[in-house]
């Protein structure tokens, strides 16, 4: 959709090819682009859908959110509008264009206190992050996150494309052995919600931001017991490099037993 803003342009003092110009730079400045979102459904059909801000649906939202650090006003999408109603045991894969990728469970999404939007990028958005990068072209915030018990790995940003999937532990059923203790099994939920976004197990997944966590070697092989807690929580408590991109997990994010339990999940997995 494009806008014309009236203003007099052949009325400036300038010459007319100067004119011209300036009324070119006026109608694309004015013109809102669609963004391209590629979703892929449950039978692995792919589509793409181009989304501005004057699409059916969207709304201004203003959310407390970390990205920003801070209430942030944005111009936003329910996400329901674009995948449409789930059963609870499907999954949704959102994947960034710095390889992260997210899973979040259909449960999460549209059956919680919570309600997820699809924030569309525009002009102003700031370039604050890693490589002067905009959190954009699709970011997923949430009405109500605290309410709906919103982990920080379930923001994700940089999105390009959303895959539609059937339960995670049918889909992933090789990192999800029939063997896992009832402990170990809380703990894979923990994996996938706080690890699977940037590490690959038995390089199983799409993430690509991390090593992978169980070839060649395990991490409990090579970190002692208390040591690999702390590296978990502040990572940078431990050891740090130029590229390091691993946050720290807060006691709201990970609590000690959370920890424990995705340790235990770690060298059952072995």
């Amino acid at each position: 959709m494009i806008f014309l803003i009236a203003i007099p342009v052949l009325h400036l003092e300038l010459p007319m090819y100067k004119k011209l110009l300036f009324f070119v730079f006026l109608f694309n400045a004015c013109t809102i682009h669609a963004l391209p979102l590629k979703l892929t459904d449950i039978n692995k059909k792919s589509q793409q859908l181009d989304i501005n801000i004057n699409s059916t649906g969207v709304k201004t939202l203003s959310v407390k959110e970390n990205t920003y650090q801070g209430k942030v006003a944005f111009n936003a999408m329910p996400l329901i509008n674009i995948t449409q109603e789930l059963p609870k045991t499907a999954t949704v894969k959102f994947v960034a264009s710095d390889g992260f990728s997210s899973l979040i469970s259909a449960g999460t999404l549209f059956y919680s206190k919570a309600t997820p939007y699809l924030a569309i990028e525009e002009s102003h958005w700031p370039r604050s992050l890693r490589g002067g990068k905009t959190a954009g072209p699709f970011y997923l915030i949430w009405e109500n996150a605290e309410a709906g018990q919103i982990k920080q790995e379930q923001w994700p940003y940089q999105i390009t494309e959303l895959v539609i999937q059937q339960d995670i532990k049918v889909q992933y059923k090789d990192i999800y052995p029939d063997h896992l203790s009832p402990k170990a099994q809380s703990g894979f939920e923990l994996f996938i919600n706080n690890c699977f976004v940037c590490h690959q197990l038995n390089q199983i997944g799409d993430a690509i931001i991390g090593p992978d966590l169980n070839q060649p070697m395990n991490p409990t092989d090579y970190f002692k017991a208390e040591a690999l807690k702390k590296f978990i929580r502040d990572p940078k408590s431990v050891r740090q490099w130029k590229s390091m991109q691993m946050p720290s997990f807060d006691q709201e994010a990970l609590t000690e037993r959370d920890i424990n339990t995705l340790i235990q999940y770690l060298t059952e997995i072995k």
